[in-house]
């Protein structure tokens, strides 16, 4: 009896049907989304990393404040941001990729920091 009503609402134009490949396309975006917020965390990672090995504390300790200074102003501090705020967008996107549910914050917190702890070790392993 419900699907008469269905099919009568969508012969009447009360409902819309919408194609298939509208679902497709939100689904494969948020992939791609969370995939380029990725990239740009591996991106500031591993310029905060590269950077922290140009400037060797040991070296800045021989010039004093002076050194301290210089990696102060030097520091890509908006690197370090775009890298904390699409982490936080990339959570945020993959929350809601799934099978019409979305996932617990738990499981997602975890899954980031793994993510945050694979990313760390690969760049400083690249680095050296």
């Amino acid at each position: 009896m419900s699907n008469n009503k269905l099919i009568n609402k969508i012969k009447s134009g009360e409902v819309k049907m919408r194609p298939r490949w509208e679902f497709t396309l939100k689904k494969w975006s948020k992939i791609g989304a969370w995939l380029g917020m990725v990239g740009l965390v591996v991106v500031g990672i591993t310029g905060i990393t590269y950077f922290l090995e140009i400037y060797r504390f040991e070296e800045l300790n021989e010039f004093g404040d002076l050194g301290w200074q210089i990696f102060y102003e030097d520091f890509p501090y908006l690197w370090g941001v775009t890298a904390i705020v699409c982490l936080i967008l990339g959570c945020l996107v993959l929350i809601n990729i799934g099978q019409n549910y979305k996932k617990s914050w738990q499981k997602n917190l975890v899954s980031m920091l793994g993510i945050i702890i694979i990313l760390t070790i690969a760049a400083l392993f690249l680095t050296h």
